[in-house]
């Protein structure tokens, strides 16, 4: 066992420890490459904390989970025996062209075939390592020769998934039928980007996606039929089938620690657990530090283990249902939602409605999709289980539309918000821990935020960025962005860089009226107009900042695509002052 001190107490929890000289580990090979002084820092910072809170026999250990999770990631990334030029692979991604081998990802490009999903294939070719620690890529195979091998499980397991969708689709259609198998079994190869989106808008998004919350109704089902063996070993069987998603091997571990604990008459911690599944994840695949669904599924899970009984007893009053849900949605975003913000560079206030409405409908179509997928063999069954997935499909439907009546719109989050949410929640920690300055030093990173989201006088930043013109208006806590598309890479792009609280469509001739200020776009003259009712505004032009004092101005766009200002304008911009053709305000 090991020994658990720490100035002469027991340390109650070591797997959190060890899990952090794991991140800390993994961190540092990969900063390493970047910048050497960066990795010694993170190295020396993370020893200087244990070696001032713990005693050295826990010190030690830690060193040896550090040094092994660095030698580790080192192996996955440095260490492919293959000298020949001939691989066997497993399709991971065909959409990327990525591979497995073993553990280890590749990119594959040259000559390559019509890849599948799950297919299995040997490649002849020319191996260049070209790693991308991000996405836990080792290198790129350069494909010259091919020739397909028989499926495995996973490509077998993605053939019945498309028999699936194919007999399915003749009774509730190819859109209903595309959610069944995402929501099912986390087949999500017809699933279009309206509907992610919309499922996004409502919070549900891991619904379309296979993650603890379907290992758990799997597993919970199955148990209360055929037992806790069978479930744990049709949930393992589950997990492979819907693709082995860092999300749902979480669930699988942690219930089966849980199980196992309890057969072997220990004690449960649910943290400990917790850290230990992501423990043996991160050894497996060192990459998955780096993964969006990775991170969202522990930090979720973390909140939750963290937060629901103490919000479960402020608010014991509320119906069990309501308050089931309440608690379960708002202590799953404490940790989450400053890492899902600035990965999506957005926030879905709405998360609440869907967790409490249509969740449920969710929750019985995965059980439905899993019997019908078991029953293919059966038309009779097959064609019953279909309908009443219908009627579970209408509903949902109806829920939608339901609460799309008065569900508030996906906004776009500053990341001053974020920085700000971090720092208040350590001044909360520590406030409990009694340093009770916190609370002041909390007090004033809330008004620093607010500050910064606060543009006291009006400003028009002109962009042009990836062939797209746009332009942002600020005004107060209003930062409206008049685009062309409002949707797309470059809408993506833009709307992550400059965070609007509102998007509205470039119309050409169309005024935009806010506040003191009317802007007009004028495509084909390739000008916009500037209409000013207050004393003066800023324009972000070319990058560079100039103050307006007129009462009418025009900024036109040049041929290379460049933003300048018309006529007298152009002459004085280096004077910080715009002055275009028009009244004077003043």
């Amino acid at each position: 066992m090991i020994n658990k001190i720490i100035n002469n107490e027991e340390v109650k929890r070591p797997a959190v420890n060890i899990l952090v000289s794991c991140i800390a580990g993994i961190l540092t090979f990969n900063i390493v490459k970047v910048s050497f002084l960066g990795a010694v820092l993170i190295a020396a910072s993370f020893f200087l904390i244990h070696f001032f809170i713990y005693s050295k026999n826990f010190i030690a250990v830690i060193i040896i989970f550090f040094i092994a999770s660095y030698v580790n990631s080192m192996v996955y990334y440095n260490f492919y025996t293959n000298t020949e030029d001939v691989f066997k692979v497993e399709v991971l991604n065909s959409k990327s062209n990525i591979c497995e081998i073993g553990r280890q990802s590749f990119k594959l490009q040259g000559k390559l075939p019509e890849l599948k999903d799950g297919g299995k294939y040997v490649l002849y070719g020319r191996l260049e390592r070209k790693a991308d620690y991000e996405k836990g890529i080792v290198g790129a195979i350069e494909v010259s020769k091919y020739s397909c091998l028989k499926n495995g499980f996973s490509g077998s397991s993605n053939e019945k998934q498309d028999e699936f969708y194919n007999r399915m689709k003749k009774y509730i259609g190819e859109d209903g039928t595309a959610l069944v198998c995402s929501a099912a079994f986390g087949y999500t190869k017809y699933l279009k980007d309206d509907e992610n989106t919309l499922m996004s808008k409502f919070g549900i998004i891991h619904v379309v996606s296979v993650s603890g919350f379907h290992i758990a109704v799997v597993y919970s089902i199955i148990e209360r039929l055929l037992g806790f063996k069978v479930a744990l070993l049709i949930s393992f069987i589950y997990t492979i089938f819907s693709g082995g998603k860092s999300s749902t091997w979480r669930a699988f571990i942690m219930i089966l620690i849980l199980k196992l604990s309890k057969k072997l008459y220990r004690n449960y911690d649910s943290i400990s657990s917790l850290c230990f599944s992501a423990i043996l994840l991160l050894c497996y695949k060192p990459y998955y530090l780096y993964d969006i669904g990775f991170e969202l599924s522990y930090l979720s899970t973390l909140g939750i283990l963290l937060f629901y009984n103490k919000l479960r007893r402020k608010f014991y009053k509320l119906p069990e249902l309501i308050s089931d849900t309440f608690c379960i949605s708002i202590s799953a975003q404490v940790f989450s939602f400053p890492v899902a913000t600035l990965s999506l560079n957005n926030f879905s206030p709405n998360f609440m409605w869907g967790n409490l409405f249509l969740l449920p409908m969710f929750t019985a179509i995965v059980i439905l999709g899993n019997i019908a997928f078991l029953l293919m063999f059966n038309d009779k069954v097959f064609t019953i289980s279909a309908y009443i997935i219908k009627l579970f499909i209408v509903a949902l439907q109806g829920g939608i539309s339901f609460i799309d009546q008065f569900s508030l719109k996906v906004t776009t989050i500053n990341f001053n918000i974020v920085y700000g949410y971090c720092l208040i929640l350590i001044c909360i920690y520590m406030y409990s821990k009694g340093y009770r300055k916190a609370k002041a030093v909390a007090w004033a990173v809330f008004v620093c935020v607010i500050v910064s989201l606060y543009s006291f006088q009006t400003k028009v930043t002109l962009i042009n960025e990836n062939k797209t013109k746009a332009l942002l208006i600020e005004q107060g806590f209003k930062r409206i962005l008049i685009i062309p598309n409002l949707t797309g890479y470059s809408y993506n792009v833009i709307n992550k860089k400059y965070y609007p609280t509102e998007s509205l469509k470039w119309v050409n001739k169309q005024p935009y009226v806010e506040g003191n200020i009317a802007v007009m776009p004028k495509d084909k003259e390739k000008e916009i107009v500037i209409v000013n009712k207050g004393k003066s505004y800023i324009v972000a032009l070319n990058n560079q900042c100039y103050i307006c004092k007129q009462y009418y101005d025009i900024i036109k766009t040049s041929g290379k695509g460049e933003l300048i200002s018309s006529k007298k304008a152009s002459d004085v911009l280096s004077d910080t002052i715009i002055e275009s053709e028009g009244d004077n305000g003043d």
